[in-house]
């Protein structure tokens, strides 16, 4: 056995001291790469000799080498090499990490372990392969406080921990006025006041919650072995009251009080039974009753019925003189559509019985008139009233020119109107011309360019 040793280092002797025996010629030489995963473990010779860490490149001379390779909380690992002439080698090394087992014993047991905030099982718990290094164990049980230990594996050998638990549990005592109200700890719904419990000590965030009053929040501490009795007044919350009114623009009217003009938002009124009046003129009066819950948010609508009507009237053709009960109301205007007039609105008359009249001096008849009944709140549809008014000028050959309505033009053909209640159809070769003709409301005839 000395004698193999003896050849080994003097082989190392050769690799890696020059001045030492006969330097073996250079092209005999060999790379050797070892890497180690993980990197930065250190090189020995059989002697104890650091040839650095790895990952390290070697060249040494044909031979069989033996290594030891170290790293810091990691199992050291020998490995025989053998190289031949000018051989190139990577060696890759895999280390296996130093590892200890622990166990953990509570008393009581049954007490949920967690090391280094990661939930492991309950005691009594034994926890194999722990890397080295330190850790923090939480010891954790219903009723018990809660324990916290810090150790640290330092080698391969088993490790005991004991921890003796302390009872940890408190009263707690709401009482509210009124009662009743819904009771939150931490965010779970937990009964309704009178409300009492056992709780571990600490803090807890304390939610009572009742319809129509105001929430209380607060953080409670409970202390274990004592009673901690809290007692709390719920403030009753108003009533968000909304208006609105059709059409907008009512005045609104609470009790009697002045609120404003609607629409109304965010009217504050305590709990109970309001009465509610809506005015605007134009339109009738408008009453009603609402009740008001606390902490509520409430629509209340106020249509209004008006007191006046309206009537729509379509007066052709554009530009005839509108007339309502004798008295000169408008002139009618033209709409998209040629030869149509828009529809005149006539609003906020009284209910009763009334003329709308038609004039155009060049009409025939020159005026037109229909009745309409008004009924308050309504808006009536007449009879549109047209009138015959000349739109064309047109000249058969050797006849006198005449005015009439066109209707209607082809190539070849017209049908026109020389009179009221009359169409004919003329031939375009009995044509010598025909105009379009553009009428102001005074009937004068403007020939279109």
């Amino acid at each position: 056995m000395n004698k193999i040793i003896y050849i080994i280092c003097f082989s190392f002797c050769l690799l890696l001291l020059p001045g030492c025996g006969k330097k073996a010629p250079k092209d005999k030489r060999g790379e050797l790469q070892i890497n180690t995963d993980p990197s930065g473990a250190e090189i020995f010779s059989l002697k104890n000799k650091s040839y650095g860490v790895t990952p390290r490149k070697l060249k040494p001379l044909p031979s069989t080498y033996l290594l030891k390779i170290v790293k810091d909380k990691y199992r050291p690992v020998w490995k025989s090499i053998t190289m031949k002439p000018r051989e190139k080698k990577t060696v890759n090394i895999k280390l296996e990490p130093i590892t200890g087992s622990l166990l953990i014993k509570s008393r009581p047991s049954g007490a949920k372990v967690t090391i280094n905030k990661r939930a492991l099982g309950l005691t009594p718990l034994i926890i194999p392969r722990l890397p080295l290094g330190p850790y923090t164990a939480t010891i954790d049980k219903t009723g018990y406080a809660v324990r916290e230990s810090k150790f640290e594996i330092k080698d391969s050998r088993p490790k005991e921990i004991l921890i003796s638990l302390d009872s940890n549990i408190g009263q707690l005592v709401l009482k509210s006025t009124p009662s009743h109200a819904r009771v939150f700890i931490n965010g779970t719904p937990r009964g309704y006041t009178p409300y009492k419990t056992e709780l571990e000590s600490g803090k807890y965030k304390l939610i009572l919650n009742k319809n129509g009053f105001g929430k209380v929040e607060e953080t409670v501490l409970v202390k274990r072995d004592n009673v901690t009795s809290k007692s709390y007044f719920l403030r009753q919350l108003p009533c968000n009251v909304n208006v609105s009114s059709t059409p907008s623009g009512a005045k609104i009217y609470i009790n009697n009080k002045p609120y404003g003009t609607a629409p109304l938002k965010n009217i504050k009124l305590n709990v109970g039974k309001y009465s509610i009046r809506a005015e605007q003129k134009g339109f009738d009066p408008f009453s009603k009753e609402f009740y008001a819950t606390a902490g509520k948010n409430i629509q209340v609508s106020m249509p209004l019925i008006g007191n006046t009507g309206g009537a729509d009237v379509v007066i052709n053709p554009p530009g005839s003189t509108v007339y309502f009960n004798g008295k000169r109301y408008c002139v009618s205007q033209p709409s998209e559509t040629d030869g149509v007039s828009k529809v005149i609105k006539i609003r906020n008359i009284t209910a009763g019985r009334y003329r709308i009249t038609a004039a155009h001096k060049l009409g025939k008849p020159d005026k037109k008139s229909v009745y309409v009944t008004i009924q308050k709140g309504k808006i009536v549809r007449t009879t549109p009233i047209t009138l015959w008014v000349p739109n064309a000028e047109m000249k058969l050959i050797k006849h006198p020119k005449i005015l009439g309505i066109l209707y209607k033009e082809s190539k070849y053909k017209v049908l026109f109107s020389p009179q009221p209640g009359i169409k004919m159809e003329y031939k375009r070769s009995e044509i010598q011309y025909l105009n379009r003709l553009k009428k102001d409301e005074n009937g004068n005839i403007i020939y279109k360019k």
